[in-house]
């Protein structure tokens, strides 16, 4: 089955904040290019001083990091792909690798094996990270 171009699954996020940009907001996030990955960096809401920087590929999230004080805790995400059962491919993606280190250890290392995403109406929209 001929899955659509990882592309299609994302939004770039300069059109977010080229809007916020028009409706006169002055966001907090900064958008930067490293070739074809968007790097984004901004404050986590209602954690004073906490800053994430995450890495988009193709508009999906390659890695998080944190930095809070002295603590950095990373995201790595890998092997998007459709997890669902074989007979209910719905080209939802999700992360078949998540490992979070905190301060350089891994604490958590996850490898999907199947979903159950039915409701792909329900999304979390890109604006969300938007602060």
């Amino acid at each position: 089955a001929g899955m659509h171009p990882l592309q299609s699954f994302g939004q770039n996020p300069a059109t977010l904040l080229d809007r916020q940009a028009a409706a006169g907001v002055k966001g907090t996030t900064t958008l930067t290019w490293e070739g074809e990955k968007a790097i984004l960096t901004f404050p986590v809401p209602d954690v004073p001083g906490a800053m994430a920087t995450a890495t988009l590929v193709n508009y999906l999230p390659e890695r998080v990091v944190v930095k809070n004080g002295n603590d950095t805790t990373e995201f790595l995400y890998g092997k998007w792909e459709d997890w669902n059962n074989p007979l209910f491919k719905i080209e939802a993606l999700y992360a078949g690798t998540i490992v979070e280190c905190r301060n350089g250890t891994v604490v958590r290392d996850l490898k999907s094996k199947v979903t159950e995403v039915g409701q792909v109406y329900v999304v979390v929209p890109p604006e969300s990270v938007i602060v």
